[in-house]
């Protein structure tokens, strides 16, 4: 019998205030509407039924050293959440689930999770040198730059 592996893992936690309810932010998150408010956003949209995010719909980003991460939904909830597994060149497989709490009428909290797992020893070492400061940066620019496309559409 194989022998169970336990590859590394790690998870990182993020919690965005946005200044929309949720009925507005969750459409946004979505391959096709995040080159709306997300500047440098790109992607290839691999199988769709309507062009958006969906249940199951496959789509493909740069990933910076070269390559594509290869992108699924698995979970589209309106006006709930949504969740996605991406596939990184770098041998990482990446969890990504996101939840939608209102927080009173006309704005809402965005709880975000990765969740890391290398696939292959390269994977190890790209989560050896995954920097907590960086994600939460990434975290903190998505949050302002939500914000500032709802401020703008005011």
């Amino acid at each position: 019998m194989p022998t169970p592996s336990r590859p590394r893992l790690i998870e990182r936690r993020f919690t965005q205030s946005i200044a929309a309810p949720r009925t507005a932010v969750h459409p946004l998150l979505c391959p096709e509407r995040e080159c709306d408010w997300l500047p440098g956003w790109s992607y290839r949209m691999i199988r769709s039924e309507s062009g958006l995010a969906e249940l199951g719909a496959v789509f493909a980003t740069p990933y910076p050293s070269g390559g594509e991460s290869i992108w699924i939904v698995t979970r589209h909830y309106v006006p709930t959440g949504v969740g996605f597994i991406r596939l990184q060149p770098d041998g990482l497989l990446v969890e990504i689930e996101i939840d939608l709490r209102p927080d009173g009428a006309d704005r809402c909290f965005v709880d975000i999770l990765y969740r890391y797992t290398a696939v292959s020893e390269v994977g190890e070492v790209a989560l050896a040198t995954l920097a907590s400061a960086q994600w939460q940066t990434t975290m903190e620019h998505w949050e302002g730059a939500m914000n500032r496309w709802f401020a703008l559409a005011a």
